[in-house]
């Protein structure tokens, strides 16, 4: 399921706009985003949301083979709950 369809479904369920939807649903995103990006953990109906980091690492090009460094890198995990 796309943001789109997600926007659908919704809208039919709770019979509202799609585009009162959509920015619910937007700043439902922001929110988490700007949340979970000053360190804290959201935890909504047992799902889990946080910030982890990935390290910095080196890889290659495989067209030049040229050896790139990438840089350390945060970004935000999902963890749904135990037996879903």
């Amino acid at each position: 399921m796309n943001k789109q369809e997600l926007i659908k479904r919704l809208s039919e369920k709770v019979d509202l706009p799609q585009k009162k939807v959509a920015e619910i649903v937007a700043e439902t995103f922001n929110l988490i985003d700007g949340t979970v990006t000053n360190g804290e953990t959201v935890c909504v109906n047992g799902r889990r949301f946080k910030q982890a980091t990935r390290k910095a690492r080196s890889c290659r090009n495989p067209k030049t083979q040229e050896v790139i460094q990438v840089p350390e890198r945060k970004y935000i995990v999902y963890r749904k709950r135990i037996g879903d």
